[in-house]
Parts: structure tokens; C-alpha cells; sequence
């Protein structure tokens, strides 16, 4: 706080300074989870996405996992798959609503996936992802912010 801000703070009847306190500190800039994120480099691929080989295929072409999140509360992840996200403290809770391969758009039934957001906000930890009550993908996915995917 520079020196002018503390003076005029510290001249405040106490309950006052205290509430101004807790606006400066609530006006604090978050993390926020909007924009480009990747694999991290020098992390390794999951080792097992499941049971489903097609899905694998598709993640170990997509080998720096990309994630973009926008300010309008969409997603789209790194197996085309695209929806909607929340954000609640450090989860992330995302929503795939359809998955497009090639072409091809397929509606899907609120497929979830969570990531936590590191409290400095450069990393995000994608866990598995749960379709139907079943997990696919056993290890964590641990993302870094880009400017641009790889």
C-alpha cells in the first residue's frame, strides 16, 4: 500500500479502517482459469484412460492436452470435447455437452470433469473424467497457462 493510501487509512475512526481494509483485500486480483492451458512440460501422458481405445487414440494424438477456457463460461477440452465450466474457490467443475470429431458433432449427456487451480493461478490439475459414473483416466493432468497451444 504506498504511503499516501496507509496516511489517509490510518486518519479513519477504526471500524472504518477495518472496513476499508476488507474492501482493498477483497479487490485483491483472483485467479481466474480463462484462457490457454497444456500439459505442462516434462509431465508424461496419463498412462490409462480407461477402457476405451478410441479415447486413448484420441488424448495421446492430442499429446499437450488443451484446455481454453473463455470468459462466457464455455470450455472446449482436448478431445474435442466443448461445454460449459464453473468455478467454485480453486475447482473448476466442467461440463462436456458434445464432442466433435472431424466433422462429426455428438451430443453428450453432461459428461463432468473437475481441475483444481493453484492458488497463484498457473497451475490447473485436470482429474479424471467421469461419464456415466465410470472414470476414465486413473492420473491426474497436471496444466500450465499458455499464450498458444504447441
Amino acid at each position: 500500500m504506498n504511503q499516501l493510501l496507509y496516511n489517509a487509512v490510518m486518519k479513519l475512526p477504526s471500524g472504518l479502517q477495518f472496513a476499508v481494509v476488507l474492501v482493498l483485500v477483497g479487490c485483491a486480483r483472483e485467479s481466474t482459469v480463462i484462457g490457454k492451458w497444456q500439459l505442462q512440460k516434462g509431465a508424461s501422458d496419463p498412462n490409462s484412460v480407461g477402457q476405451d481405445p478410441n479415447l486413448a487414440k484420441r488424448l495421446y494424438q492430442s499429446a499437450t492436452y488443451p484446455y481454453e477456457f473463455k470468459a462466457d463460461g464455455t470450455f472446449s477440452g482436448p478431445i474435442g470435447n466443448s461445454g460449459t465450466y464453473t468455478v467454485s474457490s480453486h475447482t473448476v467443475t466442467m461440463i462436456s455437452t458434445s464432442l466433435k470429431v472431424g466433422a462429426v458433432i455428438t451430443k453428450l449427456d453432461n459428461v463432468r470433469q473437475t481441475a483444481d487451480l493453484s492458488g497463484d493461478g498457473k497451475t490447473l490439475t485436470a482429474h479424471s473424467i467421469q461419464i456415466k459414473g465410470f472414470f476414465y483416466g486413473t492420473e491426474d493432468v497436471p496444466l500450465e497457462r499458455v499464450d498458444s497451444f504447441r
